[in-house]
């Protein structure tokens, strides 16, 4: 989770999907020419029958999150521990969703409106994901991304023994996508008055 309050009224970042030692994203590097052969599957979802996201553990979630404390994170230990499945409210991803098959060089973007209809939209590779929208939340939100445990890690899940790398990115020139409309511009730090 960001430590970055979302206090404007449409905000806009993404996350850039990497697996380590394959090559980044040309605007990362400088190389123009990158071939789209060099692309390369992160495999996070090998189930072809079934397209329901929701249905996959291992599905990263983006959205955003609510402030917590030192007891939420402390329950939420527990309850792993004891082997408990928490729901979504219970492990702080109420205002998250799970987007599966993800690939080296994707970019998930999140674009948060809180005037009229407060409203969470999420982008994959710059093409709308209707189905992930979240309609009225309320209350102070900051950037999160979920990792379930074993996501991340080499193995069953994806090819490269060393997982997966996720980079947020707040920077407008940086980014690799255009948010969904003119008024969702860069996610801004909040600033007091001294």
């Amino acid at each position: 989770m960001a430590k970055i309050p979302i206090e404007q009224d449409a905000a806009y970042w993404e996350w850039h999907v990497d697996l380590p030692g394959l090559p980044r994203h040309p605007d990362d590097n400088g190389d123009e020419n990158d071939d789209e052969d060099r692309m390369h599957s992160v495999n996070m979802d090998e189930d072809t029958d079934n397209n329901d996201d929701e249905d996959d553990p291992y599905a990263l979630k983006f959205g955003v999150a609510t402030r917590k404390d030192r007891h939420f994170y402390k329950s939420l230990e527990n309850v792993e521990e004891e082997g408990d499945e928490a729901s979504s409210r219970d492990d702080g991803t109420v205002l998250m969703r799970p987007i599966a098959n993800l690939r080296h060089n994707d970019v998930i973007g999140v674009a948060v409106q809180q005037s009229d209809l407060p409203m969470i939209q999420f982008l994959l590779n710059g093409e709308p994901l209707p189905e992930c929208t979240i309609n009225r939340f309320r209350g102070t939100v900051y950037p999160a991304v979920y990792i379930p445990p074993g996501a991340a890690e080499g193995g069953d899940r994806i090819d490269d023994d060393e997982g997966i790398s996720l980079t947020a990115e707040f920077d407008e020139d940086h980014f690799r996508e255009m948010s969904p409309h003119a008024r969702f511009g860069p996610l801004l730090a909040a600033r007091g008055i001294l």
